[in-house]
């Protein structure tokens, strides 16, 4: 009875260590910054070992804690794609025919058959400038700022 006690504790408690483990794969350039990272804490950390799993998922946790929709929208920017894009508007096009007025204006008028966009008018030009009678450059001998002799 002692025997089975004690194989429960032990199995209990393997089991609470036992945590849901899920991979990721990372860039090059990610790994060498975890991996810095990673130096920089261990280095001189003599009460423990961080592994590159513990620093990977403790970033995340940290970051969630803070994260905005302003890190929504950033994050959206640089994973931008026009193709993507396109693919996700003729999709919801070839099922709804909606297509947004800008982009139904914009395919118009790169076909060439609907209103081009309005360009801002060109800036005059100065008229060139005449010279006065007054200041030819032979004027008393004198041209270009050198006298003639």
């Amino acid at each position: 009875m002692k025997d089975n006690k004690m194989e429960n504790i032990n199995t209990e408690i393997r089991e609470q260590k036992i945590e849901e483990v899920i991979k990721i794969t990372v860039t090059a350039e990610a790994a060498k910054s975890l991996a810095e990272i990673l130096a920089k804490v261990n280095d001189g950390f003599d009460a423990g070992k961080v592994t590159r799993q513990d620093l990977a998922s403790w970033i995340i946790e940290k970051f969630k804690k803070s994260f905005s929709d302003s890190d929504v929208q950033l994050i959206r920017k640089d994973f931008f794609s026009e193709q993507h894009f396109l693919k996700s508007i003729l999709s919801k096009a070839k099922t709804s025919s909606d297509i947004p007025d800008v982009l139904r204006k914009a395919l118009k008028a790169h076909c060439g058959i609907g209103p081009l966009p309005a360009t801002t008018p060109a800036v005059p030009r100065r008229p060139a400038k005449v010279p006065s009678p007054q200041s030819t450059p032979h004027q008393n001998g004198v041209e270009n700022g050198k006298t003639n002799l």
